[in-house]
């Protein structure tokens, strides 16, 4: 018997390598057989979302000008390149959930035998700054594809500390040609706050879509309604012999925008649980997926298998009412461990 998660995840490798998005199908087929079973598997069993440090930001005051945005963002090309060719010292350029991400993309590739691309040359950037604080967001063009990136102000110096891959709603600009951020807990005139558009995402992954509120609040689409359609299949392919427990946990940084609409594009992440506890009489439990199966060097499980991973989300929030847009999702696999 399989389970399939039918899950579509969008797996940003990096654009610290890659500079492009790409698709990684992390639909998770869980292979039901009744071959040996073989303890472990992964990495050591560790506390549920452990690891990812935080970007230890300065107090807010601090912010720069379009030309000293660009110095740190070329800044971070060298970093990147160098990291890139070398296979370490991303925390040069990188902190938190976004540093997590890309190691795990790195051991993913390593993993799988991927050979990592060269990074292609940046066509176009350009910035939205906000008039006061300790972060800005960068965005260039390499081929045809946008890439956005978060600079955050920490006591180690500007660092990324989150990204995506698409193309956002148009940011909004003073007289002055700088970028509104918005207060995170604060509704003003939007649907929702932004801190609440990514409480409700979790919310809608950890209950299945059962929150009545969550999933009326986002409009359909992979991160939404087909990622909650996916853990749902995993829940009834089991036929009852494995139990499916979700555990979303909110990272502290969120990031918001005011829009030329008068909406706002958040960014946020997620570290993320996935608990399966076998019942009595279960078959033994497998899991198929290549990154996954590689993480778990192909064992087969008993009783429990956890799988943590972590995700970074893009959501546009409309203003006054309408549903919210999840537009973009960079998910890494971190580990797996059972028995």
């Amino acid at each position: 018997m399989n389970l399939d998660r039918g899950l579509l995840r969008t797996s940003w490798q990096s654009t610290f390598r890659r500079l492009a998005m790409r698709i990684r199908h992390s639909v998770i087929v869980l292979a039901l057989s009744g071959v040996a079973a073989c303890n472990g598997g992964g990495e050591p069993a560790a506390p549920a979302f452990a690891g990812g440090a935080t970007a230890n930001p300065l107090p807010a005051g601090a912010s720069v000008s379009p030309s000293e945005a660009k110095s740190i963002l070329d800044r971070y090309e060298r970093l990147a390149k160098q990291a890139s060719s070398k296979g370490k010292g991303w925390e040069a350029a990188e902190a938190g959930l976004s540093l997590q991400l890309t190691n795990a993309d790195a051991r993913m590739d390593a993993l799988l035998g991927e050979r990592r691309k060269g990074r292609a040359g940046v066509d176009k950037s350009r910035f939205a700054i906000p008039a006061s604080g300790d972060w800005f967001l960068a965005e260039y063009k390499t081929g045809s594809n946008w890439t956005q990136l978060i600079f955050q102000q920490t006591t180690d110096g500007w660092r990324v500390v989150s990204a995506s891959a698409t193309r956002p709603p148009a940011i909004a600009k003073d007289g002055n040609g700088y970028a509104t951020a918005l207060n995170v807990d604060e509704r003003g005139g939007l649907a929702v706050s932004p801190r609440q558009a990514a409480t409700r995402h979790a919310r809608l992954m950890s209950t299945l879509g059962a929150d009545a509120d969550a999933k009326q609040l986002f409009a359909a689409g992979d991160y939404t309604s087909k990622l909650v359609a996916g853990l749902r299949s995993d829940r009834q392919k089991a036929r009852g012999q494995w139990n499916l427990k979700y555990q979303p946990q909110l990272a502290p940084e969120i990031f918001a925008l005011k829009t030329s609409a008068g909406g706002a594009v958040v960014w946020y992440g997620m570290r993320e649980q996935d608990t399966f506890t076998a019942r009595p009489g279960a078959a033994e439990l497998g899991l198929s997926q290549p990154g996954w199966k590689a993480l778990s060097r192909s064992a087969f499980y008993k009783s429990k298998v956890t799988m943590k991973s972590g995700a970074i989300y893009v959501a546009a929030i409309p203003p006054s009412s309408g549903k919210v847009r999840v537009i973009s999702q960079w998910f890494a696999p971190f580990s797996v461990s059972g028995s």
